[in-house]
């Protein structure tokens, strides 16, 4: 990006130029490491794709329509929301809109690849999220069989649960270091992009289109959310699922059956769904409060910064 670009919107001090390069060295570095890393997960997407085939021939997965079209949404949404958002943001650095096309293209393009990478891995965990309500599915309807439980319908849920636990293995393999790298992405972002919508209303240069970080800054939030809330839908479902099969374990059965579920209990106790990343033991909903604390820290930091830099200016 233009220095230029960058004084007329009021960024002043070597800190400000810090922090804006920072800013797009991030997406250019994850961008490059997605792509070079791609080749390198065809073993796990095989993996994946073998486990939901043995899921999806012991049970079916339920919400099959309403999740496809959900996922339709999603997509033409941000397909919609990218652009839009790139076109105001070319306004935003400078009148001259082809120039500024010219210089941050490859930057749209490398943001685009970070978002598509992301919407991989939330698809594969929407698909996984439809397994185990299938496998929920098919313990609430063993309970309304009046006839009880065989040795079948427990070996059935066994293997299912194995197979969906052998999945999230290497869901977690697959994008390790990808998930860690979006999640310290959209922080860094988090933690960057108020401070420069702080810097540039605080010139005398502001215009409306100055705000378009305010649509970066809800885009980040989205790509947090994105993560975060369907491992939080996995999670809760597992959680379900332990409950069922407890509920199970009281009903009157007999005694081979009944050591079945034993074993069936032992397994969802000890091999709990844990969405993970490198660095990152758990994905849930406790990730977002321990971001916006750290976030805050750094916000305080960065705001008293500047408060010192427009004093000597």
């Amino acid at each position: 990006m233009q220095v230029a670009s960058f004084t007329a919107l009021g960024f002043r001090g070597t800190a400000d130029f810090v922090i804006a390069c920072f800013d797009v060295n991030d997406v250019i570095v994850s961008a490059i490491f997605f792509v070079t890393s791609t080749p390198f997960k065809f073993k796990h997407f095989v993996q994946i794709v073998e486990n939901f085939d043995r899921i999806d021939a012991r049970i079916s997965p339920i919400l099959v329509e309403q999740i496809r079209k959900r996922s339709n949404i999603f997509v033409k949404v941000l397909v919609t929301f990218l652009p839009t958002l790139y076109v105001l943001d070319l306004f935003m650095w400078g009148k001259n809109n082809w120039e500024g096309l010219n210089n941050y293209f490859a930057f749209y393009i490398m943001y685009s690849i970070v978002v598509v990478h992301e919407l991989q891995y939330w698809h594969i965990m929407t698909m996984m999220y439809a397994r185990i309500l299938g496998l929920n599915k098919t313990l609430r309807d063993y309970f309304k069989n009046k006839t009880g439980f065989c040795e079948h319908e427990i070996l059935v849920v066994t293997q299912s649960f194995n197979s969906i636990n052998d999945s999230v293995e290497e869901i977690n393999k697959c994008f390790s270091y990808s998930t860690t790298t979006i999640i310290f992405s959209c922080y860094i972002h988090l933690v960057i992009s108020p401070y420069q919508l702080f810097v540039v209303v605080s010139s005398t240069e502001t215009s409306l289109f100055n705000y378009v970080y305010l649509l970066w800054i809800s885009l980040h939030i989205m790509r947090v959310l994105t993560i975060v809330e369907v491992c939080q839908k996995c999670e809760n479902e597992n959680r379900k699922t332990r409950s069922l099969v407890y509920q199970l374990l009281l009903c009157k059965l007999n005694e081979k059956v009944k050591n079945m579920v034993r074993v069936l209990f032992f397994l969802v106790t000890t091999r709990k769904i844990l969405f993970s990343a490198y660095a990152l033991p758990k994905i849930n909903r406790r990730l977002i409060i321990s971001i916006l604390s750290s976030i805050s820290t750094y916000w305080m930091i960065l705001m008293q910064s500047t408060s010192r830099t427009i004093q000597v200016v």
